[in-house]
């Protein structure tokens, strides 16, 4: 009986176009190991190599393993660290601000509750290295018997997908397993509804300010800056006194330079981190802002804020609008049907604009948005409004023909 080395060499050609020598060991029941480069480009300088390693028992080595199983191996993903301004934890994130990009200290922390709760419990001690695509398929195939949703499947695996394709960036591991796997398919998400214009006028009327916002004047100016400018809900609570520009013509202008990120509470960059300044407000808000506005005297000032210092909650605001929506007729499950939100003004803003005739680059620009399909998204015409105004527009003068018309 011939003898076997217990280790099989053979080459690999790198994408330089050299030649490296690449090993597998023959495990106790017979299989291969994962794939190691020896470094080499000669098979006798890889195979000495080999048995070198054997004679030290670190052909597969007990501390290499331990360090690719699952939990070892992603121990610390999407973990943020202390410091909220910047990644210092994951490896990953850490890696990518180092670059220069600007990961979010929100989607990590939704990331990682994601990642504890989906992933890690399930693949656990695994070797990241045994993983194969029909694993991936099981996983993904558990997720749906617990009703998760198309979309949030979906979401949980892109974690994945990025976890295992900087795996093999790296090189410890041959392949994707992830990438193969048939995605679930997204549910398409609800359309967000906006007010029609005679609700609009009815919530913003100031002479039912007292009986439908109950003189609270800070809800009251939020979601008219956000009906005018188009601010997200974070970035209005990061106002300052300095962001608001009042004229002696009555003129007022608004820059929206910062945002409240909604986990960590903190001042930060907007969420695309553009900014616009010198943002134009309609009269009838310049007049409710400024009452606003003279209530503070440091320009470091929070607007949105009972002290100037610490910005009123995101969910402070979100009850003082649908206590103020109710006072106008549209009920909770009215609302709900609708899905009115805080962001339905955001929409509101971006679809009368574009209804005026504003230039979709102007609204884009105002908006923020990357891309005009984003812009697009957030464009919620109404089916009899918008009809009503193509009736409006287009003046038919309808005539009886006369006995020689055809």
């Amino acid at each position: 009986m011939s003898y076997r080395e217990p280790f099989y060499v053979f080459p690999r050609k790198l994408k330089s176009g050299k030649r490296i020598y690449y090993y597998q060991a023959y495990k106790q029941d017979g299989s291969l190991s994962y794939a190691r480069s020896t470094g080499l480009d000669k098979i006798g300088a890889a195979k000495s190599y080999c048995r070198i390693l054997f004679k030290k028992d670190r052909l597969i080595p007990e501390k290499l393993s331990k360090s690719f199983r699952f939990n070892n191996y992603f121990e610390y993903w999407w973990k943020w660290g202390p410091d909220h301004s910047k990644p210092t934890v994951c490896p990953y994130l850490t890696r990518r601000y180092l670059r220069g990009q600007k990961p979010s200290y929100a989607q990590a922390h939704i990331s990682r509750l994601k990642f504890k709760k989906h992933i890690l419990s399930y693949f656990s001690d695994t070797s990241i290295q045994a993983i194969t695509t029909k694993d991936i398929e099981e996983w993904l195939d558990n997720l749906a018997y617990k009703k998760l949703s198309g979309k949030t499947q979906a979401d949980i695996l892109s974690l994945l997908r990025i976890m295992f394709k900087e795996a093999r960036r790296l090189g410890d591991i041959e392949y994707n397993p992830v990438s193969d796997v048939i995605p679930p398919l997204k549910s398409k998400p609800k359309k967000r509804g906006i007010l029609t214009t005679d609700e609009t006028m009815r919530l913003f009327s100031t002479k039912e300010f007292e009986s439908i916002w109950d003189n609270d004047i800070q809800a009251m100016s939020a979601f008219l800056l956000a009906r005018d400018t188009a601010m997200r809900p974070g970035e209005i609570r990061a106002i300052q006194k300095k962001h608001i520009h009042i004229f002696d013509n009555g003129e007022c202008k608004v820059d929206i330079l910062q945002a409240v990120d909604h986990i960590s509470h903190q001042i930060k960059e907007t969420k695309t981190s553009a900014t616009i300044s010198g943002v134009p407000v309609r009269s009838d808000t310049a007049v409710i802002l400024k009452k606003l506005y003279n209530q503070f005297n440091s320009d470091e000032d929070l607007l949105f804020s009972k002290d100037g210092v610490t910005h009123v909650s995101e969910n402070y605001l979100k009850r003082r609008l649908y206590k103020a929506l109710n006072a106008i007729g549209i009920c909770e499950k009215e609302r709900k049907e609708r899905n009115i939100t805080p962001y339905s003004f955001r929409n509101l803003a971006i679809t009368r604009l574009r209804q005026q005739g504003v230039s979709d680059l102007a609204v884009r620009s105002l908006a923020r948005h990357k891309t005009q399909i984003m812009t697009d998204g957030y464009t919620s015409f109404d089916d009899k409004e918008t009809i009503d105004q193509i009736r409006n527009f287009y003046i038919v003068d309808y005539q009886v023909p006369g006995k020689d018309a055809i």
